[in-house]
């Protein structure tokens, strides 16, 4: 006598259904659930739970036919159109968060950059202060010769040019 085929209960043998669908009891405390491969569950089952469980685990796998269940099923595909949409916002949203990563690092790198042109700016500043002091220190000192040799430069000027056009009261050639 030939065995009646096994259409429902994926964890006793000569099981022939569907390998994906709705099943209950897949897992201990979940009453209903989507699987994409029923048989791998149940060879997991098999190899990695307790002996003592085995028994009650495997006979409790069941296929939940579409016709007895079109609500679970209608809802199911819903649920994996949603997360499929998920997934894809996700991977936009991991995407825009790498984006942003690289460029908080390339802000980093510029901020760094700024903070060395800003050393070498404030360097600059006190060596450009630096000159300025020696320059003006410089320039009263040549203001102080200036007038220390005026009369002098007027009478060697007066004896090199008798006829100059310098105004010693305007301070400046006259005729210009």
């Amino acid at each position: 006598m030939t065995p009646k085929p096994n259409l429902n209960r994926p964890g006793l043998p000569n099981y022939v259904g569907p390998k994906t669908g709705i099943f209950h009891a897949l897992h201990h405390e979940v009453l209903v659930e989507y699987s994409h491969d029923v048989m791998e569950r149940v060879d997991y089952v098999r190899k990695n739970q307790p002996k003592s469980e085995l028994a009650v685990r495997l006979n409790n796998m069941l296929y939940l036919p579409p016709d007895r269940f079109p609500e679970v099923y209608k809802a199911y595909a819903e649920w994996d159109k949603a997360d499929a949409e998920w997934d894809k916002a996700d991977a936009e949203r991991d995407k825009a968060y790498a984006e942003r990563v690289k460029a908080y690092a390339e802000w980093d790198k510029a901020d760094a950059e700024l903070g060395k042109a800003y050393a070498e700016l404030d360097k600059a500043y006190a060596e450009w202060d630096k000159a300025r002091a020696e320059w003006d220190k410089a320039d009263a000192e040549l203001d102080k010769a200036y007038a220390e040799a005026t009369l002098r430069v007027l009478a060697y000027v007066r004896e090199m040019i008798p006829d100059s056009a310098w105004d010693e009261a305007a301070g400046k050639l006259r005729g210009t």
